[in-house]
């Protein structure tokens, strides 16, 4: 009793001792409870022997700790277990082991541990990333995936491409502030994806909340950082007390959680209520949220605000990092730069920058994208999970509430699998010049693991090719230089914490030469705020110029526009556009208001958000906060998007007589001779004489005759596909190619790649593309497409005249037409031959290239979905059988595959957009004003992926057009309502093109699978889907494995007829 008496009073005069003891206790009562869990009394995992009770919190790591982890992984194996205070810890470090536990015992290892500094101090709660697994982790995550997964992303590219060609005008500017440069893009980026907002170039008080909190975070983040996360009864130390610093840190970074969480959200809310909202993810869920008096309004509006804030602190900061890796590793590797760029100048070229239409064909960059996320990988340790029952493992104990760490940066650094680890060497990812498939992909580990992988990696991924492509193309980045010339020593130096970037340092980024600054100079738009400013001044100058009678200051305005021309046409333009708003609104008498819309800048209005990649997309998003009719004015040009089906009838449909017309286009039409096309043609007398030409050989009741010759075209392509498969896309256009010119012209083309008229063709359809694209030159360009078009109209017309002449020629549609011309000195000959020329040139034209890419989308869909596929194959093989191919006698007795071809049509679009209409009078429309001359364009778009129609539109489901019998359901949209256009103006082919889609789908899936290609190992490699911007959307080149279905198949097709 003296001795405890002693101990007693020792302990009263010390109260601290009294922590200390329950601290001691605490901890050795974990020992002994998770020793009476382990009842085969099973050996812990091996790793360093601490002290009693205490652990090893003398060896915990304070700085590198991926690198003390590495090194105890070399001593102890791939899995090293040490306790701290009776905390477990569990380090993974080989991807076998993140594998086992993460991935294959998931509903064990996908807990968060309990952080008290960074959750319970600084209110980190709302963090997705550390959220305990469970359902409220899982709404959240199901809503952050609905906003970044692959195939919704790559709407978020125009947003990247354009802050990256932003971010290069201003290093042009200012090179040496190269770390701020690009911390405020991504900034930029990430803030207009997730809320629309436009940061300010500087001090903007969003992205310096935002960029202290990250600093907390990346302090506090890692488990054991600060002695609280190992006892939480430290949570309950004053401020005060001696020691406890870390109290004064959590309430300083806890006071900008408002200002990084609920800030930007509230001021998304106010600008929806003002109708003035930017598309972004936020405006996406708002609308989303239910009824306020709805009990689970409180919730939902939680989610909304805490995803979209993590979306934003997550997306910025750890792709920063990764770009400032990047860009020491070009400064210290000048060789990796020569390679990258001389592969830039072989495929881009010198006269634009890359894009993502690129991303295939530059295998390096992808290299140096993917060596850069492995030589140090953002977040070397990931963020730490935890056990949430105890389990065996591999004959080892692993108790419950374990923090286990997947150690990243061991699994990307390991000497067996990447040679020479610590070098920064993107050859390793090649072989032939390709991506080598068998190499590790960094992403297996750089992003995290199992269900807590990091939902915005595609994002990120992209955002940093197109940094590094980007930068590449025109800048040289290198070492800095001492005054002697001589190059200053660098050093590859990376701080510590929960997110690891390298540690600030200097380098010379320069442009690559004269025409690499003048490419930046020409290509890359300066801030907007520049642009207004200007374009603000020339018209002001061009309206006083209008509204001043004072003599002197006409001479003065003048002279200025004698010495700088372009304030002349700046001036011209903005009178011009003034001069149509005043008689707009002269035409408005009632005052009715305009469509609602997108508030742009005076004079210019929206020609900043004009969108330059996919814009069906941003049009859509626009849908989502403004309603299914939106307007808005380009340099006083008026357009009207419709969003719905009720939009597109009401206005193309019930006022056909007011919406047939088309835009004046002088480039497409008058100087580049496109006014052979039907489709172009203001709507009018010569319109309605093509249409009717065209319509007499294309209507539903004149089609059938071409069936024989489609069939018979679509088993030459099956015979093509046996012979070279890999060739598929190439098959693809030349059968379409084949048909439509047998069909217009009776001529028969036996290889598309070489024949002249084909080729021809597609350079006319390129130079369509380009048209809308402005530059110098353009009227030389114009020329030379003219030409080209006169002898698409002109030649194979007069093939067939002479064929005729000599008895040679084959029945076809230019021959019918030819025959029905009127005497050659008949009044009306001149013009009744142009029209066949015209018609027979547009039935070419037209049809190849559309059904092209709906096949080719058919393709890729086979691909992605092979349980869709194998569904399409039973129905065939139970109606058709296996001893011969499908015809279109059996079309009614093939549901299943008729759903395929109407879910190809809608899935991705061949005319997202379609052909703008124009409005020929004022008109009023449910108490708005739609002035004359409006381009009213139908979103098909948004009206075959509207959700409320088709459930989970973005995939691929032809079930949504069958009923439960199997047959089709009358009563789904079927697609051809939006995907042929609307009104009078929808296209006349598209009964052929229906028919051409089936017998090749039909006939496709009897005889062949259709699956992704693999890599060395047997793996299938990623396919993602993407398609081009343009009048007509192609999906982007991919590959595919197409094989017969067995040998019963081969035969079949080898046996299906020659001719």
């Amino acid at each position: 009793m003296t001795i405890l008496a002693n101990v007693v009073a020792s302990i009263g005069i010390y109260p601290f001792r009294w922590i200390i003891l329950g601290i001691l206790a605490f901890a050795y009562d974990n020992r002994m409870r998770a020793r009476r869990r382990n009842p085969k009394q099973l050996p812990l995992p091996p790793g360093p022997k601490g002290l009693p009770v205490l652990g090893s919190i003398f060896d915990m790591p304070r700085e590198q700790s991926w690198l003390v982890y590495d090194d105890w992984c070399k001593i102890y194996g791939d899995m090293v277990y040490f306790e701290v205070l009776g905390q477990p810890f569990l380090i993974l470090g080989s991807l076998e082991r993140t594998q086992d536990l993460f991935d294959r015992r998931s509903s064990n290892y996908s807990d968060r541990p309990r952080l008290p500094m960074l959750v319970e101090l600084m209110d980190w709660g709302f963090g997705m990333a550390f959220m305990p697994y469970g359902p409220w982790w899982r709404r959240h995550r199901k809503t952050v995936h609905n906003h970044f997964h692959p195939n919704v992303v790559w709407k978020y590219k125009p947003v990247q491409q354009r802050e990256v060609r932003v971010l290069l005008r201003r290093l042009l500017n200012a090179p040496e502030d190269f770390m701020e440069l690009t911390r405020h893009m991504f900034s930029a980026t990430i803030m207009k994806v997730v809320y629309g907002i436009t940061v300010k170039d500087s001090a903007d008080p969003y992205v310096s909340a935002a960029e202290e909190l990250l600093e907390g975070l990346t302090a506090s983040g890692v488990p054991g950082a600060f002695l609280v996360d190992v006892l939480p009864i430290l949570k309950y130390v004053p401020s005060w007390v001696p020691g406890a610093g870390f109290q004064r840190k959590a309430a300083h970074w806890k006071k900008l959680i408002p200002v990084a969480l609920e800030k930007p959200f509230k001021h998304v809310e106010n600008e929806l209520r003002n109708g003035n909202a930017t598309p972004s993810m936020a405006v996406t869920l708002i609308e989303q949220l239910p009824d306020p008096n709805d009990p689970l309004y409180a919730e939902e509006k939680a989610i909304a605000m805490n995803t979209t804030s993590i979306a934003y602190l997550a997306g910025a900061d750890t792709t920063l990092a990764a770009v400032h890796t990047f860009l020491l590793a070009m400064a210290l590797h000048p060789d990796v730069q020569r390679k990258a760029q001389a592969e830039l100048d072989r495929v881009v070229g010198p006269k634009r920058l890359p894009d993502f239409n690129d991303y295939d064909s530059l295998p390096y960059i992808n290299a140096i994208a993917k060596e850069t996320m492995r030589w140090h990988p953002v977040a070397p340790l990931g963020f730490a999970h935890m056990s949430s029952q105890d389990d065996e493992y591999d004959g080892f104990f692993i108790p419950r509430g374990t923090i286990v760490l997947g150690h990243a940066w061991a699994i990307l650094h390991d000497p067996a699998v990447f040679s020479d680890p610590l070098v920064f060497q993107p050859e390793r990812f090649l072989k032939d010049g390709k991506l080598d498939p068998n190499v590790r992909d960094p992403d297996s580990a750089a992003f995290g693991f199992g269900r807590r992988i990091c939902p915005g990696r595609h994002l990120s991924n992209n955002s940093l090719y197109s940094v590094i492509s980007s930068v590449l193309a025109v800048y040289d980045i290198t070492l800095p230089l001492d005054n002697l010339g001589n190059p200053i020593e660098v050093k590859a130096e990376f701080g510590n914490g929960l997110i690891s970037s390298p540690l600030p340092f200097k380098c010379t980024v320069k442009p690559r030469g004269p025409l690499a600054e003048a490419l930046i100079r020409d290509h890359c738009a300066k801030p907007k705020s520049n642009w207004f400013l200007f374009l603000t001044l020339c018209v002001w100058n061009g309206v006083f110029l209008i509204a001043t009678p004072t003599m002197s200051v006409l001479g003065r305005i003048g002279g200025l526009i004698g010495e700088h021309p372009f304030y002349g046409f700046i001036a011209g333009a903005g009178a011009y556009v003034s001069f149509m708003r005043i008689r707009s609104r002269r035409r408005n008498p009632k005052g009715l208001p305009l469509p609602p819309g997108p508030k742009g800048l005076p004079i210019i209005g929206s020609v900043f958000d004009m969108p330059m990649e996919l814009p069906w997309l941003v049009y859509d998003e626009w849908f989502k906060v403004y309603g299914d009719m939106v307007y808005f004015e380009v340099l006083g040009q008026p357009f009207l998007l419709l969003g719905s089906l009720k939009r597109t009838g009401d206005l193309f449909d019930k006022r056909s007589w007011n919406y047939s017309s088309r835009a004046h286009m002088p480039m497409l039409v008058e100087l580049m001779n496109w006014s052979f096309s039907l489709a172009l043609m203001p709507y009018g007398q010569m319109w309605r004489q093509h249409r009717r030409a065209f319509n007499e050989h294309f209507h539903r009741n004149t089609v059938w005759k071409y069936k024989t010759l489609q069939q018979r075209e679509s088993r030459l392509f099956l015979r093509q596909l046996l012979d070279s498969p890999e060739q598929f896309m190439h098959h693809i256009r030349h059968t379409f190619a084949a048909t439509i010119m047998n069909i217009a012209y009776g001529a028969r083309i036996e290889d598309s790649s070489t024949d002249p008229h084909v080729l021809k063709i597609e350079e006319a359809l390129a130079g369509l593309a380009e048209a809308g694209v402005p530059g110098a030159g353009f009227k030389r360009k114009a020329a030379g497409w003219s030409r080209i078009n006169t002898d698409v109209v002109q030649v194979p017309f007069m093939r067939v005249e002479e064929n005729l002449k000599e008895g040679k020629a084959t029945p076809s549609m230019a021959t019918s037409l030819i025959d029905r011309l009127p005497d050659e000195n008949d009044p009306r000959y001149a013009e009744e031959r142009a029209t066949a020329q015209n018609v027979a040139a547009v039935a070419y034209i037209g049809g190849a290239d559309t059904t092209v890419s709906a096949t080719q989308s058919f393709f890729m869909a086979m691909a992605l979905y092979p349980e869709v596929q194998k569904k399409a194959q039973e129905e065939l093989d139970r109606v058709v059988g296996r001893d011969r191919l499908p015809e279109f006698s059996d079309q009614s007795s093939l549901p299943y595959v008729m759903a395929v071809v109407k879910e190809t049509m809608r899935w991705q679009l061949v005319t997202p957009l379609g052909l703008g209409h124009s409005s020929s009078q004022d008109d009023e429309y449910e108490g708005y004003f739609i002035p004359k001359g409006t381009i009213v364009i139908g979103n098909s778009w948004s009206i075959l992926h509207d959700p409320a129609v088709f459930s989970d539109p973005l995939e691929f489901q032809p079930e949504r057009y069958l009923m439960e019998n199997g047959q089709l359901d009358p009563n789904a949209r079927d697609p051809k309502c939006a995907a042929f256009g609307f009104g009078r103006r929808i296209c006349p082919g598209r009964h052929l093109s229906d028919n051409a889609l089936y017998a090749v789908v039909s006939s496709v899936l009897a005889a062949f699978d259709i699956k992704p290609v693999l890599d060395d190992d047997g793996n299938p490699v990623d396919l993602k889907p993407g398609v081009t911007t343009g009048m007509v959307s192609f999906p982007i080149p991919f590959k595919c494995d197409v094989k017969p279905r067995g040998a019963k198949a081969e035969v079949l097709v080898r046996d299906c007829g020659e001719y």
